[in-house]
């Protein structure tokens, strides 16, 4: 298949593995073409090694550099917010209180709040009864009497 991979076949997969980083902005093809680079170095420091063992070390390069990117991509920890519940709507109603629509029964009923009918569990409560919500348990309200 081939006699040789020399570093110039190295530094072409680096420079696509880059132009498709650009196009598609997957940020793991940049490490993949960082493998390449040091692929290319390692052609250029053994240039008679042979392609099998070329393509082996890029396969390591690549695996290792995928790894360090898992590592530091993944593992690092988001910055402490001043909006933990930013976009979990039913953590705004946490608070207030509201009208039940329909009475709560054996612990379990519904609101309807902001033109969304929201799940409720509280203490059994009549038609009309002012509820507090006072937690959130998923999407379902927690509540009780106000």
């Amino acid at each position: 298949m081939f006699e040789a991979l020399t570093f110039w076949h190295w530094a072409g997969i680096a420079a696509l593995l880059l132009i498709f980083e650009l196009m598609i902005g997957a940020e793991f093809m940049l490490w993949l073409a960082g493998a390449a680079v040091l692929s290319t170095i390692v052609a250029l420091v053994a240039p008679d090694l042979d392609w099998k063992y070329q393509v082996a070390l890029y396969a390591a390069f690549s695996i290792l550099s995928l790894l360090t990117w898992a590592k530091f991509s993944y593992g690092k920890k988001l910055a402490p917010t001043d909006q933990p519940h930013l976009n979990k709507r039913q953590y705004r109603y946490v608070g207030r209180t509201f009208a039940l629509n329909e009475a709560i029964e054996n612990g379990v009923g519904h609101i309807v709040v902001d033109d969304a009918k929201w799940k409720i569990r509280g203490e059994d409560a009549p038609q009309g009864a002012k509820v507090k919500v006072v937690d959130v348990d998923g999407m379902v309200l927690l509540v009780e009497h106000a």
